[in-house]
């Protein structure tokens, strides 16, 4: 990396290595915390997809897949401040910790991107999950957004690991111009890019929520789930926001600014794997905590009469097996509460849910147009 011009380090003040001014421990106890609610919800999460819900699936293998190089972001965090010093001015920074800082920003550079592309695709797996079942021509626009989002992580995180010509350029100090991308205006494509797809992520789900045959109260539920995506959407504008004026800082004082990029990049990757793990973790407090979360038993109802009630126990959901699966949902010509009915049968059979589902269905509503039962084992 080339260093900085002779105009800007004689502007700098005399380094000062015995008791420099720091910022503090601010980053350290942010990620700390975040980590340590994220590591929570993730136990929480697994207990309840492999003994609850049982419903195990690709969303939560997208997001433990995540909360490793979440963690490794953590560690490269507290090794950057603990050990190579920063959070001080880059003047008062020893010569010979440099070279290991920047093969240190080039790895939290590396592990971000990995990290918030695991949990979008973790996200979208859940929404696909939610809406794969009855919503028809929406499937293939979550699909198409997955792949999107899959090679968007794909280009960035090849981009950043070779934005120098050789690699080893990148924490190599030069006084000539060297054969790497312009970081400041990689870094905030890279951002822009990255709120744009966390936003897309957000609105995602609002459609099918719209469409839902559900009370107010539950819609309302359903969608502020979904709406935590908000605040990790913020976090990534802030991140970008504070990415692009460090990098065009006149004094270039990087690692003094670095602090703050630690802390709104921890807010949105940890934010991110929270929001991803609400709505997983929720049968589990509405079994241990059902005060806190609500009855664990679901009601879909519609406002009109006459109306057939079925309820899916454990007896019953075990009984089920491919075949009647099969079975069960290809009687298009049934009507529409035993196709609703069936529907809700099979889906016990998929998720192997051991919360009671009673569903009340209107027959004159078809069943296309009816939540699907999915939605609330998820969601309420």
């Amino acid at each position: 990396m080339q260093i900085p011009s002779i105009a800007v380090i004689s502007a700098w003040p005399a380094p000062n290595y015995v008791d420099p001014v720091t910022r503090g421990p601010v980053a350290l106890i942010v990620i700390s915390i975040l980590l340590s609610l994220v590591t929570f919800l993730l136990i929480v999460r697994i207990y309840t997809r492999l003994w609850i819900s049982k419903g195990f699936g690709a969303d939560d293998v997208f997001i433990l897949l995540a909360y490793i190089p979440t963690t490794g972001f953590a560690v490269v965090s507290f090794l950057a401040q603990l050990r190579f010093d920063w959070g001080r001015h880059v003047w008062d920074l020893p010569f010979e910790l440099i070279t290991p800082s920047l093969q240190l920003s080039l790895l939290s550079q590396l592990l971000f991107d990995l990290a918030t592309t695991l949990t979008k695709l973790s996200m979208l797996s859940l929404i696909y999950r939610v809406v794969s079942v009855n919503a028809g021509p929406y499937r293939h626009v979550v699909t198409f957004v997955i792949t999107l989002v899959s090679l968007d992580g794909l280009i960035f995180f090849i981009l950043v690991a070779f934005q120098c010509n050789p690699m080893s350029a990148y924490w190599t100090l030069s006084v000539e111009p060297q054969n790497c991308f312009d970081q400041p205006k990689h870094l905030l494509a890279a951002g822009c890019i990255n709120t744009l797809t966390d936003f897309l992520i957000l609105i995602l789900p609002v459609p099918y929520v719209r469409s839902l045959k559900l009370p107010r109260r539950q819609k309302i539920t359903v969608a502020s789930l979904f709406a935590g995506g908000i605040f990790v959407t913020l976090a990534g504008a802030a991140r970008t926001t504070v990415t692009f004026f460090v990098f065009n800082d006149p004094n270039q004082d990087v690692t003094w600014n670095a602090i703050p990029v630690f802390i709104v990049s921890a807010l949105e990757l940890y934010t991110g794997i929270i929001c991803a793990s609400l709505p997983p973790v929720k049968p589990f407090f509405a079994r241990y905590l059902p005060r806190v979360i609500g009855n664990p038993t679901h009601w879909i109802s519609t406002n009109s009469a006459p109306a057939s009630t079925v309820a899916i126990d454990a007896t019953s959901r075990k009984a089920l097996d491919k075949q009647s699966f099969q079975r069960i949902t290809s009687r298009e010509s049934a009507p529409a509460h035993d196709q609703a009915a069936a529907a809700a049968a099979a889906v016990c059979w998929y998720e192997r849910c051991t919360l009671d589902v009673t569903t009340s269905i209107d027959t004159h509503t078809s069943a296309e147009n009816t939540v699907h039962p999915t939605t609330l084992l998820l969601l309420d």
